[in-house]
């Protein structure tokens, strides 16, 4: 973990291809961010209704992790990923 980002992995990936990672909520809370996975930049949000249709977005999940989702998709076949794969949660400056 630095100032600007924190490195994690995909812990979990549930029925619906919802990414959850092993950053807890607490890593983030408070700051504006966005997640780096698969060559993709996943902007954040608080509800799956941030996102459009189709869309990815990073929340907090109620699991109290970072998760990655697709509002009414799969993330998992979206991004290509797999349990495992590393995530990178970037910081933003607050202007």
């Amino acid at each position: 973990m630095t100032e600007t980002s924190i490195i994690g992995a995909i812990q979990h990936i549930d029925v619906f291809g919802n990414l959850i990672t092993n950053i807890p909520a607490t890593a983030v809370e408070d700051k504006r961010w966005s997640v780096a996975i698969a060559n993709s930049i996943v902007p954040s949000g608080r509800t799956y209704s941030d996102a459009n249709t189709g869309e990815t977005i990073a929340l907090l999940g109620s699991h109290g992790w970072v998760e990655i989702a697709v509002n009414g998709g799969n993330a998992k076949a979206q991004l290509q990923v797999e349990w495992g794969d590393l995530v990178e949660i970037v910081y933003q400056p607050i202007i």
